[in-house]
């Protein structure tokens, strides 16, 4: 037998579990000569005017934050406090004597390991609202203090404050006639059963706007109601009085904030509610629909013993709907005595609001700007995803509002791919550059759709109507060059600064290329577009694109990485795995929905003015180290000046030039 350690305890016996303890293990002879090696050698330490703590001799070589905070806590005398108790983080201690000390914070750790004796209280109150706590609660009723004979139905609800309360089915049919999505439990002998409005024949009135009083009502219904609590079935009636007389059923519905699933007989129907929390959870937690639906299941019937007929298509339409018809709202659409049908190319877009808009943000002389006209260009990022795919499954579908959002129209753009899509692929540049390289071959088997491409405005990475479309083959010039111009449909700005990790390609000849677009993605005459290759990706192209295409070297452009667009994808790639199984349509309604959501979470002009003055001040202190040596700025300055007004004739400053004298 195997010998018994000499803490374990007497034989038979299991030594009690360690707790978890947030200490490292005895160091190694190797980590302790790290450790010696970052020790601190104060002798004395003294409080500056500024009032922080100061060593006035020995050494600081902190290797841990730890070891800043022990100075920091050092007392007057110089000595280093001993590290406070296990789990605890040292805070340091301002210097001013009206300041107090800042708060302790306590590591989850240490909470967890506090909690633990509570163990078993938690446990037994979760218990205690599965029971019917005492006799006593069961044997009367909460509400009017009348006895409740054991042959009566006991009813108590999980959504009322007071949910452990029991109550007769009087009592509770009057509390919940405007509460027809309240979890209802009823006492059964020896456990409690789920109960419903219906046990307590409550019936909903439907047409009056709330009130539940009407003279001349249909028969009673039974409605399939999706709530975000679960499935209910409820008693509902229509109005049927004069006013509602003619109209068709479905507004009353609508009245009473419930989504029908269809026009005609409709028999389920989805409350605002569970419609805005699939909104919420898709667009921050990428949730699909189908997991939506199922965790809706389970709440009401976990194990889902009841048989009912599938209602996840029916949710996904609604979806649809609702998403299209706030789209409209947002944008301002039923307010125009034009109505929706009047809605303008990329109109449902979320518009940058720090992006330069003419009649908008800018003064009355803006084109007349000369050392400020940078102010007055929109900077813009394009590039391609292919993880955005799309199976092909032959399926009919239609697009609501199809060139409202973010994506171009589907049917002109489809029209002119048919004739530029064998083009050739033409590439001059020495870094072989797989988006021109693989752009007649990047494509999946059994795909509709490859990927998509993107144009954002990159000062404020923002997505810029109709700048999304799909990719069939990788990035193509004829799918980009649609999807770039349509993105610039209706700026009536003078100068645009395009940002594209093959822009050395995509930039020969591309006004060749844009006549052949329709004409109304011409751009106006008079507007000037500098490309260039973003900071991120110029260093895989050769010395002739790093030197002519840099972003950093034009005019105006200030620390612009060019890259932002990857930004965007950092959304919406965990979507791939969804949309590639959608229908075309509903996958463009979506990618919509979702670039809608990041416009609008991006609007933050709080934030924006507080980083203004933020970047403002460093600048001035940069600035102020060159004051004793303004010669060399100013000559900075004019070759920087040359080189902008005419950089084909002149030497770029921004360029290391090569020592061959040696």
């Amino acid at each position: 037998m195997g010998k018994r350690r000499a803490d374990s305890g007497p034989p038979g016996e299991h030594p009690p579990a360690p707790a978890f303890r947030s200490v490292l293990p005895s160091a190694s002879k190797s980590q302790e000569r790290r450790k010696k090696k970052a020790t601190v050698e104060v002798t004395s330490v003294k409080t500056d005017q500024s009032g922080k703590l100061r060593a006035q001799s020995g050494t600081v070589k902190p290797s841990k934050r730890a070891e800043m905070s022990r100075i920091s806590d050092a007392g007057p005398s110089g000595s280093v406090p001993q590290p406070a108790g296990e789990g605890v983080e040292l805070e340091n201690v301002p210097g001013g004597d009206d300041e107090k000390p800042k708060r302790k914070s306590t590591k989850s750790s240490v909470k967890l390991t506090e909690w633990l004796p509570e163990r078993d209280t938690f446990l037994d109150e979760l218990l205690r609202h599965d029971g019917k706590i005492s006799d006593k609660m069961l044997g009367q009723c909460s509400d009017c203090k009348t006895p409740i004979p054991p042959t009566a139905a006991a009813y108590r609800c999980q959504d009322c404050f007071d949910g452990l309360q029991f109550c007769c089915s009087g009592c509770a049919r009057a509390m919940h006639l405007n509460a027809p999505f309240h979890r209802l439990q009823k006492w059964s002998e020896s456990h409690l059963v789920r109960a419903s409005t219906r046990d307590l024949g409550i019936t909903f009135q439907l047409g009056h706007d709330g009130g539940s009083h009407c003279s001349k009502t249909t028969d009673k219904k039974t409605l399939l109601v999706i709530h975000t609590a679960g499935v209910f079935k409820i008693y509902t009636q229509y109005c049927d009085c004069e006013k509602n007389r003619g109209k068709p059923r479905y507004i009353q519905l609508l009245r009473s904030r419930l989504f029908p699933s269809s026009l005609d007989r409709t028999r389920t129907v989805f409350t605002f509610e569970v419609l805005d929390m699939f909104q919420e959870l898709n667009t921050q937690g990428k949730t699909t629909v189908y997991d939506y639906y199922h965790t809706l299941l389970r709440q009401t019937d976990f194990l889902q013993l009841e048989e009912q007929a599938s209602q996840l298509n029916n949710l996904h339409r609604a979806i649809r709907l609702w998403r299209h018809l706030h789209a409209l709202k947002r944008a301002g659409r039923g307010h125009d005595p034009a109505g929706p049908s009047a809605t303008s190319p990329g109109e449902l877009v979320v518009e940058c609001p720090a992006c330069p808009h003419p009649g908008k943000n800018l003064p009355d002389d803006w084109r007349n700007a000369t050392t400020l006209a940078f102010l007055y260009t929109i900077f813009l990022a394009v590039d391609a995803n292919f993880k955005l795919k799309c199976k092909e499954r032959g399926f009919v579908d239609y697009e609501l509002g199809s060139g409202w959002g973010v994506f171009v129209n589907e049917y002109l753009y489809q029209l002119f791919l048919k004739d530029h899509y064998d083009e050739p692929e033409i590439n001059t540049c020495d870094s072989e550059h797989d988006a021109v390289l693989r752009a007649a071959i990047r494509c999946t088997p059994g795909y509709a759709v490859t990927g998509a491409g993107l144009v954002i405005c990159s000062r404020h990475c923002l997505v810029r109507p109709n700048g999304a479309g799909d990719l069939q083959r990788g990035e193509r010039y004829c799918n980009m060059d649609y999807i770039v111009f349509s993105a610039l449909v209706g700026l009536s700005l003078m100068c645009i600064v395009l940002t594209y990790d093959i822009a050395c390609q995509w930039s020969c000849k591309y006004r060749s290329r844009m006549e052949k677009l329709l004409e109304a993605l011409h751009l106006p005459d008079g507007v000037a577009m500098d490309v260039a290759i973003p900071s991120w990706h110029i260093n895989r192209h050769g010395q002739s694109c790093q030197d002519n295409f840099h972003v950093g070297y034009l005019k105006g452009v200030g620390r612009l990485c060019g890259d932002e667009v990857e930004q965007t994808w950092w959304g919406t790639n965990p979507l791939g795995t969804s949309v590639r199984e959608m229908t075309p349509a509903a996958r463009h309604e979506t990618l919509n929905v979702h670039w809608n959501a990041h416009n609008s979470q991006k609007i933050n002009l709080l934030q924006a003015v507080e980083m203004e003055a933020l970047q403002l001040k460093n600048f001035e202190e940069y600035n102020t180290r060159f004051e004793n040596n303004r010669e060399l700025v100013d000559e900075w300055t004019a070759n920087v000046t040359v080189y902008e007004n005419d950089p084909e004739n002149n030497p770029n400053p921004y360029v290391e030039v090569e020592n061959t004298s040696v």
